[in-house]
């Protein structure tokens, strides 16, 4: 269940990049209409983030409280086959209960 963790950093920036690309010409052509689309739009990926923030609070409890850690993908990799040197860094969410 932790797989979904990602998705509280893909909504809040889907949100920015809505805002951020297509609102202000939500804002030029219908004026308050299109601040409201934009708040909308805004404030329903904060709402998904939050939704997906409790139900991996649920998922933890019913885990034990066990941590768990989703790797997104690897940011840095080294590995020297000459000296046995590996160093590896991956970009990934650890959901614990702090």
């Amino acid at each position: 269940m932790y797989g979904i963790a990602p998705l509280l950093l893909v909504f809040p920036l889907l949100g920015f990049l809505f805002n951020a690309l297509v609102g202000r010409r939500f804002t030029e052509s219908s004026g308050s209409v299109g601040e409201k689309w934009s708040g909308w739009a805004g404030t329903t990926m904060a709402l998904a983030s939050f939704a997906v923030a409790v139900t991996l609070a649920f998922s933890l409890a019913a885990n034990e409280f066990h941590s768990g850690v989703v790797t997104m993908f690897d940011w840095f990799n080294i590995a020297s086959a000459s000296t046995g040197f590996t160093f590896h860094i991956p970009w990934a969410i650890q959901v614990d209960t702090l």
